[in-house]
């Protein structure tokens, strides 16, 4: 008890602010001549301008009553409160204790004690629980006493009197017992460390005392934002992809954690993001089967439309091959009366009507092929059969057999053929491919136009160029010429709009490439790019 004594002389002669007393003093010391004089100490303190503060005895079977002899002087209940919520059960102390039972604790009587303001302005946050008859506040912690980098004065140099004095003048010090072996001299902060408790009574005075404390975010705004936040679950689970509305699960979560954060960091303000998060993940869970469901059900009905597509393509394949057959031998059939008729008719009025109905029967011819072509490349069954042919020899074929044609349109064909290898190719379909496109040079270059078609090797390729001076084809249409009936704009010459379409196809059956360039004015020019081997 002398030693106490001696330390709490060397204490007050370096003139502190105030004391705070925390050790409870009936436990201490047990004869009267002790207390007195340590009563007769702190009254000379209190003569010279100082203050004390003692901490009061309370514990679950009530108050404790300090002894008689220091009754005079101010006596504080002080309990640090340690979070063991259902959602918090780290024993971090986040709560500071601010009255029981109508009485201001040692926490609040230090704070008001450093700045006076806090009575008449108010606590920030502050709420009553009526069960514990006794009001909270949440706390922020300072940097200082997360960085430890509080003062501490150990017992000892104080008792030699060896503490530097301008550790202790002028300022509130805390005395209070930090025994390792004592779990209850130490408290849980956040980063799971621990600090004597002195240091918790400073750091939660001193966080009232600066307007440190948290505002919790009002029950109603809480709500909405759970609200939200399911909403934004369910419109992820049933309009965006699983994989898309997995990351906006998480980016959602993510973006409640940061701004319970940021609200915290920048504003002080505390919500309560565990009602939020079980909102959203019970959205987001409770809806998924009901999800699962829906896209059973589409996957379903899209079976059935996709089987009853091909079903019906089907018929219409199978429909367009009977129609295309069965027409082909009535047209055979008219063609063959016409030459007959031409033969046995010298009326050069019948003979330009037989030549139309010729005409008609063969535009009439070329359409039903077309229509078997294309039913052909639906069900892929265009066979094939690729030989070494040399494609100046088809070249030649073709030309010829268009010179009667070219002739009657009064346009001109002219072949500059390469020395080429045989390369492999279907002689058949590039037949059909070079007829095609000197066929639609024909109709369309115009009276007195030239046609020339090209053949070079290029090494690994050879290059077939079929151009034109004609009219040329608007830029705008040239990009649609090989799709599926596709006709240009104001063409008034007869077509069924599937010849480029073909020959995009016979091409690149063939392992080739096709381009075209076309100026109006100017012509057109095809090049059929095929491998050279």
């Amino acid at each position: 008890n002398s030693v106490y004594k001696k330390a709490l002389q060397n204490l007050i002669e370096k003139n502190p602010k105030a004391i705070v007393f925390m050790p409870e003093f009936e436990n201490n010391f047990r004869g009267e001549n002790n207390l007195l004089e340590i009563k007769k100490l702190i009254s000379g303190f209190l003569a010279k301008g100082g203050d004390v503060f003692f901490k009061k005895k309370i514990d679950p079977w009530g108050e404790g009553k300090p002894p008689v002899e220091l009754s005079r002087f101010n006596f504080f209940p002080s309990i640090l409160h340690s979070d063991g919520n259902i959602f918090g059960k780290d024993g971090v102390t986040r709560r500071a204790v601010l009255t029981i039972s109508g009485q201001d604790t040692l926490e609040l009587a230090l704070a008001t004690y450093i700045n006076p303001e806090v009575r008449k302005k108010g606590i920030r946050g502050i709420y009553y629980h009526e069960k514990a008859d006794a009001s909270f506040s949440l706390f922020k912690y300072s940097k200082k006493l997360l960085s430890d980098n509080t003062p501490i004065i150990p017992f000892y140099k104080l008792l030699a009197n060896s503490v530097d004095r301008s550790l202790i003048r002028n300022k509130v010090i805390i005395v209070g017992s930090i025994f390792s072996s004592n779990s209850a001299d130490y408290k849980t902060i956040p980063g799971f460390k621990t600090v004597p408790a002195p240091l918790m009574v400073a750091e939660i005075s001193q966080s009232i005392a600066s307007d440190n404390t948290v505002l919790r975010v009002k029950s109603h705004i809480s709500l909405f934002l759970a609200l939200l936040v399911a909403a934004i679950m369910l419109l992820s689970v049933f309009y965006a992809s699983p994989s898309r509305g997995i990351v906006l699960f998480f980016l959602t979560i993510g973006l409640v954690f940061v701004l319970q954060w940021a609200l915290l960091q920048f504003f002080g303000n505390y919500l309560r993001v565990s009602e939020i998060i079980i909102m959203g993940i019970a959205a987001f869970y409770s809806s998924t089967p009901f999800r699962s469901i829906i896209e059973n059900k589409r996957n379903f009905a899209l079976k059935e439309e996709s089987r009853i597509l091909k079903e019906v393509e089907e018929l219409k394949r199978n429909f367009v091959s009977l129609m295309s057959h069965d027409l082909k031998t009535p047209v055979a059939k008219i063609a063959s009366v016409v030459e007959v008729l031409k033969m046995e008719n010298s009326d050069r009025k019948i003979l330009n009507e037989l030549n139309m109905i010729d005409d008609s029967t063969s535009q009439l011819n070329d359409f039903i092929s077309s229509i078997l072509d294309l039913t052909k490349m639906e069900t892929n069954d265009f066979g094939l059969r690729l030989a070494s042919i040399d494609l100046n020899k088809v070249v030649e074929r073709t030309v010829l057999q268009l010179e009667d044609m070219a002739a009657k349109h009064e346009v001109q064909i002219s072949f500059e053929p390469d020395i080429l290898f045989p390369i492999t190719i279907d002689e058949k379909l590039m037949g059909r491919v070079i007829n095609n496109i000197l066929e639609n040079g024909i109709k369309y270059s115009g009276k007195g136009s030239i046609i020339t078609v090209k053949t070079e090797d290029v090494g690994d390729y050879v290059n077939l160029t079929i151009s034109d001076n004609g009219v040329g084809i608007d830029e705008k249409e040239l990009k649609y010429i090989f799709e599926k009936f596709y006709r240009l704009k104001n063409d008034k010459i007869p077509g069924n709009g599937l010849g480029l379409y073909l020959v995009k196809y016979f091409v690149e059956l063939m392992d080739g490439k096709i381009m075209v360039r076309s100026k109006i004015s100017e012509g057109t020019t095809f090049v059929v790019t095929l491998i050279n081997k």
